[in-house]
């Protein structure tokens, strides 16, 4: 509204021009002005398309989740995590390619020789919506459920001994071949049918091999945000700063840290020449930018891994050291005195707590 103003100005118009020009009430041009009433979308174009675009600072183009202050970061990050988790794995396994590769995989039935059908050959042949039907069986009986519930006591045990001395970055999941099972190759499949029991348990109760499903994902899934963030960076660190193995845990795996240690369920182990991974590693690299604008603002950009980015948009001038040692310890970076921070605070012509200004 104050560059349409301006503009109106310098061609001679005054407000009550603008509202003959455009049909916007004077009334909202004045609060709109005194910034008390927002505009509408209508209200905007038809503006820009009078009086032309005013300009935006220059900044950083983002896609991140964003949020308000930096504790809402560190109270929800996890459970954004793991509700994307949540969407990988049931979008994965919803898959028909991934369900039928698997079901081949495992190829619980086999196709008998027929007489009445010569096209029947081998014996060894599959029978895939059989195989299916077989799976969706199975998945929730006693066999597989006692074996399910052991995987993830061992699992546990693994995760809660802090003192294991095994040198080992996971536990090796037992056999599954009691009862059925124990006519089907389960071998080199343990992995994806323990996650299977994890997405039956925990995600998607109604999981089946045999009918298509799409995945209704949780409105907790928090969605990307186009974000331009204007102003410098005054301060930052990266991962480089923190010793990898001590690296905190923020996110753990949601299948359990002794789970794979190849921290992945891999379509090609399937053996059907589609690539799709579905990842379970843990936080691997972080990096903080803190930015300071022309107004004096700073927002907080959170890269994880090189490609989760996170915005934090509120963040206290008078607390501003604080905020940063805060998210130092959050990803078990040392906290120290910030020196490079209040050098690059003084250099915009921000406020440091506590420091003369002379």
């Amino acid at each position: 509204m104050n560059h349409a103003i301006a503009r109106a100005e310098f061609e001679g118009i005054n407000q009550k021009g603008i509202s003959s020009e455009t049909e916007i009430r004077t009334e909202t041009i004045t609060r709109a002005k005194q910034g008390k009433q927002s505009l509408t979308t209508s209200e905007i174009d038809i503006l820009i398309k009078r009086f032309g675009s005013p300009k935006n600072k220059e900044g950083l183009y983002v896609e991140a989740v964003v949020f308000d202050t930096l504790d809402d970061f560190t109270k929800n990050h996890s459970r954004v995590h793991v509700d994307n988790f949540h969407k990988e794995l049931a979008t994965w396994f919803c898959n028909d390619q991934i369900k039928s590769a698997l079901a081949e995989s495992l190829a619980p039935v086999k196709l008998e020789n027929s007489e009445n059908d010569s096209s029947l050959f081998h014996r060894d042949e599959i029978d895939l919506h059989k195989s299916k039907k077989w799976l969706d069986k199975y998945l929730r009986e006693a066999d597989y459920l006692e074996w399910y519930e052991e995987c993830q006591r061992l699992i546990k045990d693994f995760d809660s001994n802090t003192t294991n001395t095994n040198h080992s970055s996971e536990i090796k999941l037992p056999i599954l071949a009691s009862g059925p099972w124990s006519k089907v190759n389960t071998y080199s499949k343990l992995n994806f049918l323990f996650a299977l029991g994890y997405l039956i348990e925990i995600v998607k109760p109604d999981y089946s091999f045999s009918n298509n499903q799409e995945y209704i994902y949780p409105s907790t899934v928090h969605t990307l945000s186009p974000v331009v963030i204007t102003g410098d960076i005054v301060y930052s660190f990266s991962g480089d700063e923190i010793i990898k193995s001590e690296l905190k845990e923020t996110v753990e795996n949601p299948l359990g840290n002794g789970f794979s240690g190849k921290d992945y369920l891999r379509s090609d182990d399937l053996d059907f020449g589609m690539d799709r991974t579905i990842s379970f590693k843990h936080i691997s690299y972080v990096q903080v930018d803190l930015y300071l604008n022309s107004k004096m603002d700073y927002r907080l950009l959170i890269t994880v891994d090189f490609h989760k980015s996170f915005v934090i948009k509120i963040i206290n001038p008078l607390h501003v050291l604080e905020e940063c040692n805060k998210i130092r310890k959050y990803f078990s970076a040392t906290e120290h005195e910030l020196f490079t921070l209040k050098q690059g605070i003084a250099e915009k012509g921000g406020y440091i707590p506590g420091a003369i200004v002379l």
